[in-house]
């Protein structure tokens, strides 16, 4: 089929869905990122990384990281689950933890000061003495 005024323009299959454009020169969609498929309609995945594999979500498809990665496609390696829920903070999978903590999942409390100062003194904890 044809469109426009003067019909000059191939029509592209189911409107592209939504997610695309029509190239009526060609009648073929250009589809957005995210979606293939001769009308567009079916979600894309990007490349996953470290295993990671595609599933389906309701509108686009995602990377589902193997144990260890995470980020969009796989490629960040992951901290424990625990790491933010103190304080910590996840990069390239190493947890860095808030002042005061420490561990895997910074649960573990750490005297910054010696004998944390003997509850007799402020604990500078830069310096790590006690004022």
């Amino acid at each position: 089929g044809f469109m426009g005024k003067a019909c000059e323009a191939r029509m592209c299959p189911n409107s592209c869905s939504r997610h695309g454009r029509c190239n009526g020169v060609v009648g073929k969609c250009e589809c957005d990122m995210g979606y293939g498929g001769v009308d567009c309609s079916q979600p894309t995945c990007p490349d996953c990384e470290n295993g990671g594999e595609c599933g389906d979500s309701d509108e686009l498809s995602t990377c589902l990281c193997q144990t260890g990665f995470e980020g969009p496609t796989c490629a960040e390696k992951a901290c424990s689950g625990s790491c933010s829920d103190n304080g910590g903070m996840c990069k390239d999978g190493d947890c860095f933890c808030p002042s005061g903590l420490i561990g895997l999942e910074c649960s573990a409390k750490v005297d910054i000061c010696p004998n944390n100062c003997s509850n007799n003194g402020v604990c500078e904890e830069n310096s790590r003495t006690c004022k």
